[in-house]
Protein backbone atom coordinates (compact mmCIF):
# COMPACT_ATOMS: atom_id res chain seq x y z
CA UNK A 1 0.00 0.00 0.00
CA UNK A 2 1.52 3.45 -0.77
CA UNK A 3 0.87 6.57 0.91
CA UNK A 4 1.06 10.17 -0.24
CA UNK A 5 1.58 12.94 1.87
CA UNK A 6 0.95 16.49 0.26
CA UNK A 7 0.14 19.48 3.35
CA UNK A 8 -2.63 18.80 4.74
CA UNK A 9 -3.91 16.03 2.46
CA UNK A 10 -3.32 12.47 3.70
CA UNK A 11 -4.30 9.28 1.69
CA UNK A 12 -3.41 5.29 2.01
CA UNK A 13 -3.94 4.29 -1.62
CA UNK A 14 -3.70 0.90 -3.73
CA UNK A 15 -1.04 1.50 -6.87
CA UNK A 16 -3.38 -0.27 -9.15
CA UNK A 17 -5.86 2.11 -8.77
CA UNK A 18 -6.76 4.28 -12.22
CA UNK A 19 -6.08 7.89 -10.70
CA UNK A 20 -5.29 11.28 -13.16
CA UNK A 21 -3.48 13.82 -10.99
CA UNK A 22 -3.73 17.58 -12.59
CA UNK A 23 -2.62 21.15 -11.20
CA UNK A 24 -5.73 23.40 -12.27
CA UNK A 25 -4.81 25.66 -14.92
CA UNK A 26 -5.10 29.32 -13.29
CA UNK A 27 -6.51 31.17 -16.32
CA UNK A 28 -9.70 28.57 -16.42
CA UNK A 29 -10.36 28.57 -12.47
CA UNK A 30 -13.58 31.00 -12.45
CA UNK A 31 -15.07 29.91 -15.74
CA UNK A 32 -14.14 26.02 -16.18
CA UNK A 33 -14.81 23.30 -14.20
CA UNK A 34 -11.51 21.11 -13.57
CA UNK A 35 -10.62 17.93 -11.40
CA UNK A 36 -7.56 18.29 -9.45
CA UNK A 37 -7.84 14.04 -9.60
CA UNK A 38 -10.44 11.72 -10.96
CA UNK A 39 -10.23 7.89 -10.96
CA UNK A 40 -11.41 4.35 -9.76
CA UNK A 41 -10.26 3.21 -6.60
CA UNK A 42 -10.91 -0.70 -4.86
CA UNK A 43 -9.43 0.54 -1.43
CA UNK A 44 -8.61 -2.18 0.69
CA UNK A 45 -9.28 -2.13 4.74
CA UNK A 46 -6.68 0.23 6.43
CA UNK A 47 -7.73 2.76 3.46
CA UNK A 48 -7.15 6.47 5.78
CA UNK A 49 -8.01 9.81 3.92
CA UNK A 50 -7.78 13.31 5.79
CA UNK A 51 -7.66 16.39 4.40
CA UNK A 52 -8.71 20.28 5.06
CA UNK A 53 -8.16 23.96 4.40
CA UNK A 54 -8.31 22.57 0.69
CA UNK A 55 -9.79 24.55 -2.57
CA UNK A 56 -11.59 21.66 -3.77
CA UNK A 57 -14.53 19.45 -3.21
CA UNK A 58 -14.69 15.46 -3.31
CA UNK A 59 -17.70 13.63 -5.59
CA UNK A 60 -17.33 9.92 -4.34
CA UNK A 61 -19.53 7.00 -5.58
CA UNK A 62 -19.41 4.07 -3.58
CA UNK A 63 -19.68 0.98 -5.60
CA UNK A 64 -19.27 -1.89 -3.02
CA UNK A 65 -17.99 -2.08 0.31
CA UNK A 66 -17.63 0.58 3.14
CA UNK A 67 -16.13 3.64 4.67
CA UNK A 68 -16.79 5.75 7.61
CA UNK A 69 -16.98 9.95 7.19
CA UNK A 70 -16.14 11.82 9.83
CA UNK A 71 -17.39 15.72 9.10
CA UNK A 72 -18.54 18.14 10.32
CA UNK A 73 -18.25 16.80 14.13
CA UNK A 74 -20.68 13.87 12.81
CA UNK A 75 -19.95 10.01 11.88
CA UNK A 76 -21.69 8.61 8.58
CA UNK A 77 -21.31 5.25 6.93
CA UNK A 78 -20.58 5.10 2.94
CA UNK A 79 -22.70 2.74 1.87
CA UNK A 80 -22.99 0.52 -1.37
CA UNK A 81 -24.60 3.05 -4.33
CA UNK A 82 -24.23 6.37 -2.46
CA UNK A 83 -22.62 9.28 -3.55
CA UNK A 84 -21.30 11.86 -1.25
CA UNK A 85 -20.16 15.63 -2.18
CA UNK A 86 -18.10 17.63 0.54
CA UNK A 87 -16.10 20.65 0.45
CA UNK A 88 -12.10 20.25 1.83
CA UNK A 89 -12.32 23.79 3.37
CA UNK A 90 -13.58 21.69 6.44
CA UNK A 91 -12.04 18.83 7.64
CA UNK A 92 -12.74 15.60 6.81
CA UNK A 93 -11.95 12.07 7.39
CA UNK A 94 -12.58 8.60 5.68
CA UNK A 95 -11.60 5.59 6.90
CA UNK A 96 -12.76 2.04 5.06
CA UNK A 97 -14.76 -0.13 7.38
CA UNK A 98 -15.29 -3.55 5.32
CA UNK A 99 -12.64 -5.89 3.37
CA UNK A 100 -12.25 -2.72 0.65
CA UNK A 101 -13.94 0.30 0.06
CA UNK A 102 -14.44 0.52 -4.39
CA UNK A 103 -15.80 3.90 -5.10
CA UNK A 104 -15.38 6.59 -8.21
CA UNK A 105 -14.27 9.54 -7.88
CA UNK A 106 -12.87 13.34 -8.84
CA UNK A 107 -11.58 16.20 -6.75
CA UNK A 108 -13.54 19.10 -8.37
CA UNK A 109 -12.77 22.91 -8.66
CA UNK A 110 -13.54 25.98 -10.12
CA UNK A 111 -16.84 27.64 -12.11
CA UNK A 112 -19.65 27.70 -9.64
CA UNK A 113 -18.95 24.44 -8.04
CA UNK A 114 -19.91 26.17 -4.89
CA UNK A 115 -22.91 26.96 -5.84
CA UNK A 116 -24.30 23.34 -7.23
CA UNK A 117 -22.29 22.11 -3.73
CA UNK A 118 -24.82 24.53 -1.89
CA UNK A 119 -27.82 23.27 -4.08
CA UNK A 120 -26.92 19.74 -3.55
CA UNK A 121 -27.12 20.33 0.17
CA UNK A 122 -30.16 22.29 0.38
CA UNK A 123 -31.95 19.48 -1.33
CA UNK A 124 -30.80 15.88 0.44
CA UNK A 125 -27.86 17.30 2.51
CA UNK A 126 -24.21 15.60 1.66
CA UNK A 127 -25.05 12.24 1.57
CA UNK A 128 -27.49 10.72 -1.30
CA UNK A 129 -28.49 7.09 -0.89
CA UNK A 130 -29.51 5.22 -3.78
CA UNK A 131 -27.78 6.94 -6.13
CA UNK A 132 -28.39 6.09 -10.10
CA UNK A 133 -24.37 5.74 -11.13
CA UNK A 134 -24.89 4.91 -15.16
CA UNK A 135 -23.91 8.84 -15.81
CA UNK A 136 -21.31 9.20 -13.14
CA UNK A 137 -19.03 6.08 -13.32
CA UNK A 138 -19.45 6.30 -17.16
CA UNK A 139 -18.34 9.78 -16.99
CA UNK A 140 -15.43 9.28 -14.20
CA UNK A 141 -13.72 6.81 -17.31
CA UNK A 142 -14.03 9.26 -19.86
CA UNK A 143 -12.16 11.89 -17.64
CA UNK A 144 -9.29 9.51 -16.90
CA UNK A 145 -8.90 8.85 -20.19
CA UNK A 146 -8.96 12.74 -21.22
CA UNK A 147 -6.42 13.16 -18.72
CA UNK A 148 -4.31 10.47 -20.31
CA UNK A 149 -4.21 11.96 -23.57
CA UNK A 150 -1.39 14.22 -24.64
CA UNK A 151 -2.38 17.26 -25.40
CA UNK A 152 -5.47 18.02 -22.43
CA UNK A 153 -8.36 19.99 -23.90
CA UNK A 154 -9.66 21.22 -20.47
CA UNK A 155 -12.62 22.97 -22.57
CA UNK A 156 -13.91 19.48 -23.29
CA UNK A 157 -13.13 18.15 -19.58
CA UNK A 158 -15.52 21.13 -18.26
CA UNK A 159 -18.19 19.64 -20.26
CA UNK A 160 -17.86 16.52 -18.64
CA UNK A 161 -17.05 17.79 -14.75
CA UNK A 162 -20.48 19.82 -15.98
CA UNK A 163 -22.60 17.14 -16.99
CA UNK A 164 -21.79 15.45 -13.99
CA UNK A 165 -22.60 17.58 -11.11
CA UNK A 166 -26.29 17.95 -12.87
CA UNK A 167 -26.77 14.67 -12.93
CA UNK A 168 -26.23 15.23 -8.85
CA UNK A 169 -28.14 18.44 -8.81
CA UNK A 170 -30.71 16.20 -10.32
CA UNK A 171 -30.80 13.17 -8.11
CA UNK A 172 -30.60 15.01 -4.94
CA UNK A 173 -33.94 16.87 -5.89
CA UNK A 174 -36.78 15.26 -4.53
CA UNK A 175 -39.12 15.53 -7.96
CA UNK A 176 -36.88 13.25 -9.70
CA UNK A 177 -37.56 10.60 -7.69
CA UNK A 178 -40.80 10.81 -8.19
CA UNK A 179 -40.63 11.53 -11.66
CA UNK A 180 -38.56 8.52 -12.15
CA UNK A 181 -41.09 6.41 -10.88
CA UNK A 182 -44.07 7.77 -13.07
CA UNK A 183 -41.88 7.52 -16.03
CA UNK A 184 -41.39 3.98 -15.55
CA UNK A 185 -45.15 3.02 -14.98
CA UNK A 186 -45.65 5.33 -18.22
CA UNK A 187 -43.72 3.05 -20.06
CA UNK A 188 -45.00 -0.39 -18.58
CA UNK A 189 -47.99 0.93 -19.81
CA UNK A 190 -46.94 1.28 -23.14
CA UNK A 191 -45.31 -2.12 -23.35
CA UNK A 192 -46.97 -4.71 -21.05
CA UNK A 193 -47.55 -6.80 -24.06
CA UNK A 194 -44.61 -6.83 -24.89
CA UNK A 195 -41.83 -9.02 -22.86
CA UNK A 196 -39.71 -6.49 -20.41
CA UNK A 197 -37.18 -7.34 -18.08
CA UNK A 198 -35.87 -5.20 -15.29
CA UNK A 199 -32.81 -4.31 -17.66
CA UNK A 200 -35.12 -3.04 -20.32
CA UNK A 201 -36.42 -0.46 -17.40
CA UNK A 202 -33.47 0.48 -16.39
CA UNK A 203 -31.95 1.12 -19.71
CA UNK A 204 -35.23 2.92 -20.68
CA UNK A 205 -34.62 5.30 -17.57
CA UNK A 206 -30.68 5.07 -17.92
CA UNK A 207 -31.04 4.52 -13.96
CA UNK A 208 -29.09 1.63 -12.12
CA UNK A 209 -31.52 -1.69 -11.11
CA UNK A 210 -30.76 -1.03 -7.35
CA UNK A 211 -32.10 2.37 -7.24
CA UNK A 212 -34.83 1.71 -9.02
CA UNK A 213 -36.30 -1.23 -7.17
CA UNK A 214 -35.67 0.29 -4.40
CA UNK A 215 -37.68 4.08 -5.32
CA UNK A 216 -40.54 2.03 -7.14
CA UNK A 217 -41.12 -0.39 -4.22
CA UNK A 218 -40.81 2.98 -1.85
CA UNK A 219 -43.41 4.99 -4.05
CA UNK A 220 -46.03 2.06 -5.41
CA UNK A 221 -45.55 -0.05 -2.55
CA UNK A 222 -44.78 -3.41 -4.51
CA UNK A 223 -41.89 -4.33 -7.35
CA UNK A 224 -41.86 -3.46 -10.94
CA UNK A 225 -42.25 -7.26 -11.66
CA UNK A 226 -45.50 -7.34 -9.53
CA UNK A 227 -46.92 -3.98 -10.93
CA UNK A 228 -46.82 -5.73 -14.34
CA UNK A 229 -48.26 -8.94 -13.36
CA UNK A 230 -50.85 -6.67 -12.15
CA UNK A 231 -51.29 -4.24 -14.80
CA UNK A 232 -51.36 -7.82 -17.17
CA UNK A 233 -54.09 -9.03 -15.35
CA UNK A 234 -56.25 -5.88 -15.52
CA UNK A 235 -55.70 -6.06 -19.32
CA UNK A 236 -56.94 -9.46 -19.43
CA UNK A 237 -59.69 -9.39 -16.98
CA UNK A 238 -61.28 -6.61 -19.55
CA UNK A 239 -60.67 -8.39 -22.53
CA UNK A 240 -62.32 -12.21 -20.90
CA UNK A 241 -65.30 -9.83 -20.23
CA UNK A 242 -65.21 -7.37 -23.62
CA UNK A 243 -64.19 -9.64 -26.47
CA UNK A 244 -64.61 -13.33 -27.78
CA UNK A 245 -60.82 -13.94 -27.82
CA UNK A 246 -59.72 -17.31 -26.33
CA UNK A 247 -57.77 -17.60 -23.52
CA UNK A 248 -54.22 -18.29 -25.57
CA UNK A 249 -55.08 -15.18 -27.80
CA UNK A 250 -55.11 -12.83 -24.64
CA UNK A 251 -52.63 -14.12 -23.01
CA UNK A 252 -50.43 -13.60 -26.32
CA UNK A 253 -52.31 -10.07 -26.41
CA UNK A 254 -51.51 -8.80 -22.59
CA UNK A 255 -47.89 -9.93 -22.25
CA UNK A 256 -48.33 -13.17 -20.38
CA UNK A 257 -46.81 -15.06 -24.03
CA UNK A 258 -48.87 -18.26 -23.01
CA UNK A 259 -52.10 -19.99 -21.79
CA UNK A 260 -49.96 -21.72 -18.80
CA UNK A 261 -48.57 -18.18 -17.51
CA UNK A 262 -52.06 -16.55 -17.47
CA UNK A 263 -53.64 -19.82 -15.26
CA UNK A 264 -51.53 -19.38 -12.98
CA UNK A 265 -51.33 -15.64 -12.52
CA UNK A 266 -55.16 -15.86 -12.11
CA UNK A 267 -54.76 -19.09 -9.81
CA UNK A 268 -52.05 -16.90 -7.81
CA UNK A 269 -54.34 -13.36 -7.68
CA UNK A 270 -57.72 -14.41 -7.82
CA UNK A 271 -58.07 -17.98 -6.73
CA UNK A 272 -59.61 -18.95 -10.10
CA UNK A 273 -58.72 -19.46 -13.79
CA UNK A 274 -59.50 -17.23 -16.58
CA UNK A 275 -62.37 -19.44 -17.93
CA UNK A 276 -63.95 -19.67 -14.06
CA UNK A 277 -63.52 -15.47 -14.17
CA UNK A 278 -65.34 -15.17 -17.46
CA UNK A 279 -68.02 -17.43 -16.70
CA UNK A 280 -68.52 -15.68 -13.28
CA UNK A 281 -69.34 -12.52 -15.46
CA UNK A 282 -71.61 -14.43 -18.58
Amino acid sequence: MEKIFKSEFIVTRKPTSLLALKNPRDLNKNFLYQALDVGYEYNEKGYYHQRENGVCHLVVYTKSGSALLEYEGKEIELKPNSLLFITFAQKSVIKALDSHWEIYFMHVMGANTDEIYRAVCQYNGYLIENFSDNIFTEGILSLYREYKKPNIDYYSISKIIYSLLLDVVKQSHPDFRHEIVQRAISYLSQNYPKKITLDDICRELFISKYFFIRKFHAEVGCSPKQYLTKLRLEKAKYMLIHTDNSVAEIAQAVGFESEKNIYYAFKSALGISPREYKENFV
